[in-house]
This record gives structure tokens, C-alpha cells and sequence, in this order.
């Protein structure tokens, strides 16, 4: 269960970034400077779209790096929006947002003033006015400064459920810039592929939201989950019924409800079903469709296979004498069965023996 924290709980700081020092482009780890009233500070975390001149709050605690020294570590931060002329250039002119550079924002400055960042985000095609800005590329700035502030309502928002920034950040690049709004309708998005967020903190955020147990995004998401799950176990497909009551344990609803949920899920192909020996399994379509390609494949190689090999029990045992290994009975009838067959499927967990196999073969 997620831990119900909020900003109010950490220490903040106020200041200007002057400097950014490192950036990983990955997740978004910064290390950057800024001025907090006449002294520069070092702060550090997972702080997307951070920009020099930025003002912003930054929500943390401070810490003492053995190398570094003094460091603020930064959870959230909430970026402002410069409020005077002389800001807005300043902002504009970093590079902050794509599109504009030093001599476009003078341009936009003079021509808007104060209003800028307000036409830039609200009506950004008064922007075409100024000569070298088209439709497009005005629709494009507009874009980029309203990326600037996606990510931190992100994190506003999810900061109460203890996600991380870095997690946040990976909302982001997966939902785009209406992530809240998405998660808001549907908090059950987090645990799709992905994202991959555990179901119980997709429940949590349900809960506070006031969705019902029942809902059929509730039920939905909870099957496509207990699929995904069960592919760790292995399992690339499910027989129907044994599906259903796993997913109602999870769920605590009825079968009939899970029933419907199942049969929408494969009517708008977020499910596929298969008939196999008189049973239905359940997969999801990623892995439908790579077993039907695999299948396909090993019968296309199957075609090519002219005559068997045979080897014999003193061949075997030359290669163990090589490896100074003894074979198993399982992998002395794999080998046998690769040559004579001329295709073989091996399979097996984590240190049974294929790698083995494989290099006796």
C-alpha cells in the first residue's frame, strides 16, 4: 500500500537555476546550481525539463555527499513561470523551449511583453506574426513550453501515492502531456505493458478517486494484469476457466461479471482466444501473436529437414569426456532427439541444463 505523503512533509527551497552541471537523458537525473538569495546551492534528483533560468520550488531534504559536500536532494519541484519582461527574455532566450533562441525571443518580447508565455501556451497562433514563425512551427513551441510543466503536474499529483520522479518521468514518455487526465479517468492505465506498475497501487489511487469495485475498468485491467503476471511464471497463455478464478480471487467480483469483462476484452482484440483440444486458453495479443510465429517459422524450417542423423551412445560420451561433465538422462534423449528429428524445442528454467545441451550439441 502506498504511503500517503504530500510536499508539506519535506523541506523547499525557492531559487534560479544558474548552471546545469550533469544531465542523464534517461531518467533525468540533474545536478545542477542554483541561486537560493545570494548563495548558489547544489541540488540533485530526478528533475525533467530543467532548464537554466528556471525558477522553480524544489521539495527535499538536504544531505552531505562524502565527495560533494552540501547537497539539497530534491523529490518534486515545481517550476514558476517568469512574471516580468526582463524574466520572460531571460527564460526564452536559454534554450528552454524548442523553437526559440536568443533573437526570436527578443522578438516575441517586444511584440507580446508581459503576455508571452500566456500566448505561447493559450493562443500560440498570434505567434505567426512575427516573421519566421509558421503555423507549424508556432503549434511546436506551444508544444514544447507545455512539456515544460506536464511533468510536474505528474508528479504533483502522484507525489501523495509515493511514486517516484524517475516513475513519474516514465508516465510521462509513455501517456503524454494529459497523463493526469488519463489516470484520473482510468488509474488501472499504470499497470499496462509498459508502465508495469503493480495493481495494488493502481487500486490504491482507485480507491481515492472513488471508483467502483465493480467498474468494468477495474475488471478489465485486473484480467489483462493476471495474464502479464502469469507470464513471469512462464505461463504464456491461460485455459479459461482457471483464468477467470484467478482473477476473481485478485478481484473479489463474480465470475459472471469476469465472464463479460473477458468477452469485451477479446471482442476489442485487447484479449485473444484459442480453442486448443477443447479448451479456450487466454493470452494477450503480443504473445498470441509471437507463438503463431514461432509455429510458423519451425514448420518453414521443419520443410527443409531431408534426412535424420544418428548419433551413438560412445559419441556422447567423447563430448562429456571433452566438457568433463556427465549428462543427465533428459539431455543425453534431448541430443539424441535434435539429430534424429533435425528441429528441436528446448525448453526449461533458469539452470536446468540447456545451455549444457546446447553445447554437447
Amino acid at each position: 500500500m502506498a504511503e500517503n505523503i504530500s510536499n508539506t512533509d519535506k523541506e523547499s527551497v525557492i531559487g534560479t537555476v544558474q548552471k546545469i552541471t550533469y544531465v542523464n537523458h534517461t531518467n533525468c537525473y540533474t545536478v545542477a546550481e542554483i541561486k537560493v538569495n545570494a548563495e548558489n546551492l547544489t541540488i540533485v534528483g530526478i528533475m525533467p525539463f530543467l532548464n537554466e533560468g528556471d525558477t522553480a520550488e524544489f521539495f527535499g531534504n538536504y544531505k552531505v555527499h562524502s565527495t560533494y559536500g552540501s547537497q539539497f536532494s530534491v523529490v518534486s519541484f515545481e517550476k514558476k513561470a517568469p512574471e516580468n519582461t526582463a524574466d520572460i527574455l531571460k527564460y526564452l532566450s536559454s534554450g528552454a523551449i524548442k523553437g526559440i533562441g536568443p533573437s526570436t525571443a527578443l522578438k516575441l518580447v517586444e511584440r507580446f511583453g508581459a503576455d508571452t508565455l500566456d500566448i505561447i501556451s493559450e493562443n500560440p497562433e498570434q505567434l505567426t506574426v512575427i516573421k519566421g514563425i509558421s503555423m507549424q512551427k508556432a503549434l511546436s513551441i506551444s508544444e514544447s513550453y507545455s512539456k515544460q510543466f506536464s511533468v510536474r503536474d505528474i508528479m504533483l499529483f502522484l507525489s501523495k501515492y509515493s511514486i517516484a520522479p524517475d516513475k513519474c518521468f516514465d508516465i510521462y514518455k509513455k501517456l503524454g502531456s494529459n497523463s493526469v487526465e488519463l489516470i484520473k479517468a482510468n488509474p488501472y492505465v499504470l499497470c499496462e505493458q509498459g508502465l508495469d506498475f503493480n495493481f495494488e497501487i493502481a487500486e490504491f489511487i482507485a480507491a481515492d478517486l472513488k471508483i467502483e469495485r465493480e467498474s468494468e475498468l477495474r475488471i478489465s485491467a485486473g484480467l489483462e494484469y493476471v495474464l502479464r503476471k502469469n507470464l513471469f511464471n512462464g505461463h504464456s497463455c491461460l485455459p479459461r476457466n482457471k483464468f477467470i478464478t484467478t482473477a476473481c480471487r485478485l478481484l473479489e467480483c463474480s465470475e459472471s461479471k469476469a465472464d463479460i469483462c473477458c468477452d469485451r476484452l477479446i471482442d476489442c482484440f485487447r484479449l485473444e482466444s484459442e480453442i486448443i483440444d477443447n479448451c479456450e486458453y487466454i493470452s494477450t495479443p503480443a504473445y498470441y501473436s509471437a507463438e503463431k510465429q514461432i509455429a510458423a517459422r519451425l514448420l518453414a524450417v521443419s520443410r527443409y529437414i531431408d534426412t535424420a542423423v544418428t548419433v551413438d551412445e560412445l559419441e556422447i560420451e567423447n563430448v562429456e569426456n571433452i566438457l568433463n561433465i556427465k549428462f543427465e538422462q533428459l539431455q543425453r534423449q534431448a541430443i539424441f532427439e535434435a539429430f534424429e528429428s533435425g528441429i528441436l524445442i528446448l525448453t526449461g528454467g533458469p539452470g536446468t541444463g540447456k545451455t549444457t545441451t546446447l553445447n554437447a550439441i
